[in-house]
């Protein structure tokens, strides 16, 4: 059961602080929602047993205590508003870790389980800037994973096949089907190849070309982040095995949700897939032959490859 925890806050907006109301949802332990004495944005846990310990980031305050003799509470306070929409995608995706427990120790096992993937999101500080290069092609693999390969591979096949931040030699391997994403501004003649392996396959496969335009902060239309294309794809995911898969590959690469580079915006303005093959344009081992050449960097023209443009 998936619970808009977007409207539910909303509605509870003129509420209170330091009250809460309960979720209609069947598990093992209570869910409650509300607001915190601080008035910041509160997902409650409430049980007969303690729960396993858990710690807070800058971001996200947890707070854990005793009430009675049965009574326990682990508390989730959103300390950041900018991170609100990340916040109710938080909730829905612990509350789909819980749901099909089958007593409490089971219920907060997991629900500490799902809050390790998820602190990485609300680490604590920004370790190091992450480029607007890097920002661009994870917008476009995202964009790209959303909406060309869920339909045609399914939503749990697409995540899985999904290199991430990992160095492997394709953005998506399905079989023998693969698919190397390039993100580019809306007016680029070239894009950038930045290994022999990522056009090299012994089988057909798919150059994307996604392409891009820098906008304001103001600007959105659901999809125009990072932050927003992760909401979006969690809740295409049902399956809590896939869940982890896709949260955690996220979480690696290293942007937070205090991080500017989660909420900058671009809008999609076209996708082109080029089909590769023995006679595209490319450099492999046969053509580069030097194994003294470590490594090799370059560029397609664009326009050129044209004739090899799938409809």
């Amino acid at each position: 059961m998936k619970i808009n925890f977007e409207e539910y806050f909303r509605r509870f907006a003129e509420h209170i602080a330091g009250t809460q109301k309960k979720v209609p949802i069947n598990t093992p332990v209570g869910v409650y929602y509300g607001l915190s004495e601080d008035g910041f944005l509160r997902l409650s846990i409430l049980s007969r047993c303690a729960g396993p310990k858990m710690e807070s980031t800058k971001q996200l305050a947890v707070t854990q205590g005793r009430e009675s003799q049965d009574v326990y509470w682990t508390c989730f306070d959103l300390i950041n508003k900018e991170a609100e929409p990340v916040f109710y995608s938080f909730c829905s995706n612990l509350l789909g870790a819980i749901e099909g427990a089958t007593n409490e120790f089971d219920a907060l096992n997991k629900l500490k389980i799902r809050y390790i993937i998820w602190k990485s999101l609300f680490k604590k500080e920004i370790t190091e800037k992450v480029s607007i290069e890097t920002v661009q092609g994870l917008f476009g693999e995202l964009f790209f994973m959303k909406n060309y390969l869920f339909e045609r591979f399914g939503v749990s096949a697409s995540i899985r096949a999904w290199s991430g931040p990992e160095a492997l030699n394709k953005d998506f391997a399905l079989g023998n089907n693969w698919f190397e994403v390039k993100t580019v501004g809306v007016n680029a003649a070239s894009v950038r190849i930045s290994s022999i392996s990522q056009l090299a396959s012994n089988y057909p496969g798919h150059l994307a070309i996604v392409r891009v335009e820098r906008m304001a902060s103001e600007f959105s239309n659901g999809e125009s982040s990072i932050l927003e294309l992760f909401e979006n794809i969690l809740k295409n995911i049902s399956d809590e095995t896939i869940e982890n898969i896709f949260s955690s590959k996220i979480a690696s690469y290293g942007i937070g949700i205090s991080d500017p580079a989660f909420s900058i915006k671009f809008e999609f303005k076209g996708l082109k897939l080029y089909l590769v093959k023995d006679s595209f344009p490319r450099l492999t081992d046969e053509n580069v032959p030097y194994s003294e050449i470590t490594n090799i960097l370059y560029d397609i023209s664009i326009p050129s490859i044209k004739k090899f443009a799938e409809e």
